[in-house]
């Protein structure tokens, strides 16, 4: 039993573009509101330790930042796409490389001791876990961040700080960033899985329905073949002399009764012994609503 390919193919893009554009948003979503939570919370950190101006103005401007985007994702949150979570991580994402340099430069020029790269780390993570759309943009992020780490540590000479040799930098942001890349390499894995299980489920569903109306087809055909059985065999009887034709009938029901038996064969998955046929009728009107509600919801496919 075969499903035509092509909308079968559409009905399982429609099913991944749902579920790609729900994920991406929820991930959107929580990507700005952490964004707005840490850095509202870090410049009260800042605030406590006189940090400089710049500093506490950029961590405010990133905040209102996502406080805006955080905004727009929910009042516009029918016309998102996929491709629109790429959008949120550049945007919440590109602020925090000036904002990581100039944070460590200034806890630096204080000479206490402190656990560097902090950010970086924190972020790395978050990506790891939270990258809305194109995995491989995470990743590039988590470089990016990383790759800071490093410059600062190299450019700003921190190996001369005493209180930075027990911390273990850069290697230990370079571990997290490691783990981050890991964790993304698992995500995109369970991507593919998730897309693999919905496409065994779109063809199993159709095969099943597409079972169930042959099965209706048989059941409707059955009274009309016995009919018809029962006609030729009454013609050859009481009309010996119209044997050609009841021969050529006979030919013609051994071709329904072969069609008959195929049909039988192909039962629904969840169907049991004597439970009421399908009604044919209320198969197709079933099918055409839901193709419907399919060509409706195409023309407006929000997050749902």
């Amino acid at each position: 039993m075969t499903v035509p390919a092509n909308g079968l193919e559409r009905r399982t893009e429609r099913e991944l573009g749902s579920l790609q554009r729900r994920d991406a948003y929820r991930a959107s979503l929580v990507i700005a509101s952490l964004v707005l939570v840490a850095e509202l919370a870090f410049t009260a950190i800042d605030l406590s330790w006189s940090a400089p101006a710049l500093l506490v103005s950029l961590r405010l401007a990133h905040a209102f930042l996502a406080l805006g985007l955080l905004i727009a994702l929910v009042l516009l949150r029918k016309q998102f796409r996929w491709g629109h979570g790429d959008l949120v991580l550049v945007i919440v994402g590109l602020p925090f490389l000036p904002i990581f340099w100039i944070a460590e430069l200034a806890v630096a020029a204080l000479g206490e001791p402190w656990a560097p790269f902090v950010g970086a780390k924190l972020t790395a993570v978050a990506l790891a876990m939270l990258t809305p759309a194109r995995l491989w943009l995470g990743a590039l992020f988590v470089a990016l961040y990383v790759g800071e780490a490093l410059a600062i540590w190299t450019v700003e000479e921190f190996a001369r700080h005493a209180a930075l040799l027990a911390t273990g930098e850069p290697w230990v942001t370079v571990s997290f960033g490691v783990l981050a890349l890991v964790m993304l390499g698992y995500r995109a894995r369970t991507r593919r899985t998730e897309q693999e299980f919905i496409r065994t489920r779109v063809q199993a569903e159709s095969l099943e329905a597409l079972a169930r109306i042959f099965l209706a087809v048989r059941d409707r055909a059955n009274t009309p073949l016995q009919t018809l059985e029962v006609g030729v065999a009454l013609l050859e009887k009481r009309h010996p002399d119209a044997a050609p034709i009841a021969a050529r009938m006979e030919r013609a029901l051994s071709r329904l009764r072969s069609l008959s038996g195929t049909l039988s064969r192909h039962r629904p998955i969840d169907w049991e012994p004597g439970a009421q046929p399908p009604d044919l009728d209320a198969l197709l009107d079933a099918l055409e609503a839901r193709r419907e509600n399919r060509a409706n919801g195409a023309r407006g496919p929000g997050v749902h």
